[in-house]
């Protein structure tokens, strides 16, 4: 219940309101069942998400590192929840400039991805969207195209051309 509180807030952009409920939410599974514990997992990305939020860079990262190594250890290496991560991880390493880690991060979510939910849902061009900014700089402009019309193609026909994410990514298309 604590977990899906600080999603509500998430999805409300109260990440501080958010972030009291992941905190309570991940203490108690890992008093009860462990550090090591997928339900430890999921509420630790939670949290990093919300710490993401609120420009806790250093916690978020911790945070999904934690998630990721539990995942890591726990599943196969193409559990969804780690292409989730390497996504997170990526969006915080593009923000603080280190491209190359970036570029690992988005390209391993993709590797995933696609395996896992056919390269027509919409979680695939959310990593998609992401490479293609990254790469949009000159010299790498053709892939950022190509990149950005991959996930408009996916997100028109999952959300319709009017949407919100669509109008997004359009615009992301239009400014390489």
């Amino acid at each position: 219940m604590l977990h899906n509180l600080g999603g509500i807030e998430h999805a409300r952009g109260r990440f501080t309101h958010g972030e009291v409920y992941a905190r309570r939410g991940l203490a108690i599974p890992e008093r009860a069942l462990g550090p090591d514990d997928l339900g430890v997992a999921f509420d630790a990305g939670a949290l990093g998400a919300l710490l993401e939020g609120q420009g806790k860079l250093d916690d978020a990262e911790q945070a999904y590192r934690r998630a990721l190594a539990i995942f890591e250890r726990r599943c196969a290496p193409e559990h969804f929840e780690i292409a989730v991560l390497c996504n997170n991880l990526g969006s915080l390493a593009h923000a603080r400039g280190r491209t190359d880690d970036a570029l690992a991060l988005y390209r391993r979510a993709l590797a995933i991805n696609p395996r896992l939910l056919g390269r027509k849902r919409p979680d695939v061009p959310v990593t998609l969207n992401n490479l293609a900014v990254l790469t949009g700089e000159p010299g790498r402009r053709v892939e950022a195209r190509r990149l950005h019309r991959r996930a408009l193609t996916v997100f028109e026909h999952a959300y319709g051309p009017h949407h919100r994410v669509a109008r997004a990514c359009r615009a992301n298309l239009a400014s390489v």
